[in-house]
């Protein structure tokens, strides 16, 4: 029974001593994030056969695309914003998850990231139809992510990772905003209705990097980035006593966690203020 107690102060002692020396981490470098914008409707395509549809010519490395299998795409202007809709092809969503079968012929938007980041796409106001955001990882598993229903405020609207902002211009469209990682792709779509798409811009997170003044020795521990506003978390490892990560712009609870002998502690250490 001592063996043990003196074995847990030891560990409650090495975790004190650690968050004294996370203090010293010297100032976090970040630079500034740049950003990708599709909103340009330049692109008058008539295919039919519902391969791919690209919606603007500008800025292509978005790679944000909008599909709709078996019919054309229109282009037109609403209060001075442009914007781009399946002809007849309806969207469709189960469980959460938008439906990209081609052989449904539906129409739906994709992006496959290339980095961490934040997407905004504008979708007109559609009364009570309901939109669905998912993604899938690279080994193909699926995720939803959040619904909605453009010109309608909801409290499930705001979630951490996802965010809708009504009449973003007014009575005509909504914002919805969601984070993506790297490698997966995400799909966005109207159930029972041919969304009007009014552009989209994708936000890469800001570069961060520090390191860990550790005098004693202490391993096998990472830092978590809480994000104050959203509560969106994000785990870092740390390789001899550096981290190299990107975060959403923001301000951030930083915690260390720290596993050994079966347990992990968490304790909250210190904020930090992500700038673009």
């Amino acid at each position: 029974m001592f063996y043990q107690k003196k074995k847990w102060y030891r560990i409650v002692a090495s975790v004190l001593v650690f968050i004294i020396t996370l203090a010293l981490i010297p100032p976090i470098e970040n630079r500034a994030a740049e950003e990708a914008t599709q909103g340009e409707w330049s692109v008058v395509n008539d295919n039919v056969d519902g391969t791919d549809y690209g919606i603007g010519t500008n800025n292509d490395c978005v790679g944000f695309k909008y599909y709709s299998y078996g019919t054309k795409l229109t282009y037109g202007v609403n209060k001075g914003v442009n914007y781009v809709r399946s002809s007849s092809s309806n969207g469709k969503a189960s469980d959460g998850i938008v439906i990209t079968d081609s052989t449904q012929k539906l129409s739906y938007c994709e992006y496959p990231a290339t980095a961490d980041g934040t997407m905004y796409v504008n979708v007109g106001n559609a009364g009570s139809k309901t939109g669905y955001v998912s993604g899938k990882k690279a080994d193909g598993t699926e995720f939803a992510i959040g619904s909605f229903v453009p010109g309608l405020e909801r409290e499930s609207d705001v979630a951490p990772g996802f965010k809708v902002s009504q009449n973003t211009v007014e009575g005509v469209m909504a914002t919805v905003e969601y984070e993506v990682e790297a490698s997966n792709t995400y799909y966005i779509t109207l159930t029972g209705s041919k969304m009007f798409c009014y552009g989209a811009k994708f936000v890469p997170y800001t570069p961060v990097k520090g390191s860990v003044n550790n005098t004693f020795g202490i391993s096998n521990y990472s830092l978590k980035f809480v994000n104050e506003e959203s509560g969106a978390e994000k785990i870092v490892s740390v390789t001899d006593n550096k981290y190299d990560t990107t975060l959403k712009p923001g301000n951030y609870t930083v915690a260390l966690i720290y596993e050994t002998d079966g347990y992990t502690i968490s304790v909250a250490s210190r904020s930090i203020k992500v700038e673009t």
